[in-house]
């Protein structure tokens, strides 16, 4: 063999080697392999329900980003010196923090290629001992009033401030997105309303992610159901023929089941062909189907539309049972719309109330959640809603937002003018925003949705069609053959009876009063006896 060829042979297998174990890396690295770059969130003993919020608004950079959240007592410090973007989250209640976390946090603020961003108000940061009510936020030139944000400023000069807190005259100014460095610092936890859609925005800045400017928006057909009227079909085929004229996609959002046992009367959607119809109609006009729970009630809710279906609305917590009730409920639902020929590809929760258990949970189902989502099991009042799309939450899912609300039946002309407002706001906030409102078709047919429809196109809005980002779900290929009908659902009787804390608790009162009342009895009868048999 000449010394050329060997050589040659050298270099192959050294090449090859690199190139295999380049491969083996990437393998042992989704992010590396596809590209994007790490983000980890630590939360504390008080900001996890601000971890999981704030994981929800990077989901929005999943193309870019691949985030890791974890408790910071579990935190390793090695993966916090090198991971490309850190996001802290910490308040003046927080402690027992390490010294040498705090240590790897300066040495990062000094990297130039290392993103670091501090939430809330780190117990170490120098800050203002007077605790301060802020009503306004600027932003991009505008100002904003948004209820009030309290919390105790920090300290510190800033290079860069990217949004400010006041109270209206300017006086009193702190802020709230600010750079000093390398080290990017949120004032408190912007995670609701205009402080989100602020937050939402400037993470592209954070991050340095470049999104195209593309204003979306989608519409809702909120709340169709079997109990509907010719009259309300009627209104719904001109809603959806309106929009396919106008070549606008929108959704109907479907619960295929309806109760109501004031008047002892269950409908599904098999017993409304016209409904199955129309229906049928609009997936060929541009219409996605979306399934909204089975009834759109619970229990001690008497009429479907009344009640949040995968949550107990009176206790505020998880239902009991809570997965067995939900994949029994939602393998009859599917078998409802299979029977009738209709195809969801979307689900949303009545009311938005899905537990994160069930978030996870409906995974097996469907790829993309419709509406707001519920950061916590302890209660449904804390809900997050989004600005834009969000390609992968907390628990994996799609969510497509709503923010705007939707055309009442009370105040037609109010509720537009008030989606109209909001809009403008989202636009001039989000540099990607993805809007929705929605509307129930019985309410005045197609008249409300030609002045909304024209307002948006006007403003530079694009209706988008959202099937077109999501795979096909798992439901249509599901087999709901052997689901077999709910007891609850198709037999109307007596209403269930509800036993909460209430009755609960008046039945361990009622018996510990009873065996109080036994236990006096006892003794007389003892007392008695003891008499009986003592010596005359």
């Amino acid at each position: 063999m000449t010394l050329n060829n060997r050589r040659t042979r050298i270099i192959h297998f050294i090449a090859s080697y690199l190139f295999f174990s380049l491969f083996i890396i990437a393998l042992s690295n989704p992010a590396t392999a596809l590209g994007k770059r790490s983000a980890l969130v630590l939360y504390d003993e008080v900001t996890q329900d601000y971890g999981t919020s704030l994981v929800n608004i990077l989901g929005h950079f999943y193309n870019e980003y691949d985030v890791n959240l974890i408790n910071i007592s579990k935190a390793d410090l090695e993966e916090v010196k090198e991971v490309d973007a850190l996001f802290l989250l910490a308040t003046y209640f927080s402690f027992n923090y390490d010294i040498n976390l705090i240590k790897v946090i300066g040495e990062r603020e000094i990297q130039g290629n290392k993103i670091t961003c501090l939430i809330g108000t780190p117990p170490w940061l120098k800050r203002s001992k007077t605790m301060k009510s802020f009503t306004y936020v600027s932003y991009k030139g505008n100002d904003y009033r948004e209820g009030t944000y309290d919390l105790f400023p920090v300290d510190i000069d800033f290079d860069i401030t990217l949004a400010k807190l006041h109270m209206g005259d300017k006086t009193d100014e702190t802020p709230l997105i600010a750079r000093r460095g390398n080290l990017w610092i949120i004032q408190g936890f912007p995670i609701f309303g205009i402080h989100s859609w602020i937050l939402g925005d400037a993470l592209h800045d954070i991050l340095e992610v470049k999104h195209k400017d593309d204003k979306n928006v989608s519409l809702r057909l909120e709340d169709v159901n079997p109990s509907y009227s010719d009259r309300d079909i009627k209104n719904l085929e001109e809603c959806i023929e309106y929009l396919h004229s106008e070549n606008i996609p929108f959704f109907v959002v479907v619960y295929p089941v309806f109760i109501d046992r004031k008047s002892n009367k269950i409908i599904t959607l098999a017993q409304n062909p016209k409904l199955i119809s129309v229906l049928k109609k609009a997936e060929k006009m541009g219409g996605n189907i979306v399934m909204h729970g089975v009834t759109h009630q619970h229990q001690y809710m008497e009429v479907s539309g009344e009640g949040s279906e995968f949550w107990d609305m009176i206790e505020d917590k998880p239902l009991y049972n809570e997965v067995e009730f939900f994949n029994e409920r939602i393998s009859y639902g599917l078998k409802i719309f299979k029977e009738a020929g209709l195809n969801p590809l979307f689900f949303e929760a009545p009311h938005y109330n899905l537990s994160l258990n069930l978030q996870f949970e409906l995974s097996k189902y469907f790829s993309t959640l419709l509406g707001s989502v519920l950061i916590s099991d302890r209660t449904y009042k804390i809900s997050q809603s989004f600005p834009f799309l969000i390609y992968k939450s907390y628990s994996g899912l799609m969510v497509i937002p709503e923010q705007l609300g939707y055309i009442s039946v009370d105040d037609i002309s109010g509720s537009i003018s008030s989606i109209k407002e909001k809009a403008l706001k989202l636009k001039n906030i989000v540099r990607d925003p993805m809007a929705c409102f929605f509307y129930h078709p019985f309410v005045n047919g197609v008249v409300p949705l030609k002045e909304l429809i024209s307002f948006f196109i006007n403003e530079g809005f694009s209706f988008v069609n959202i099937s077109s980002y999501v795979q096909p779900p798992k439901a249509l290929t599901i087999d709901t053959s052997s689901s077999k009908p709910i007891e609850d659902i198709t037999k109307i009787g007596r209403k269930p009876i509800y036993i909460g804390k209430t009755f609960a608790t008046f039945s361990i009162a009622s018996s510990i009063l009873f065996f109080l009342i036994y236990l006096k009895i006892l003794k007389k009868r003892k007392r008695r006896l003891f008499e009986i048999d003592k010596p005359s």
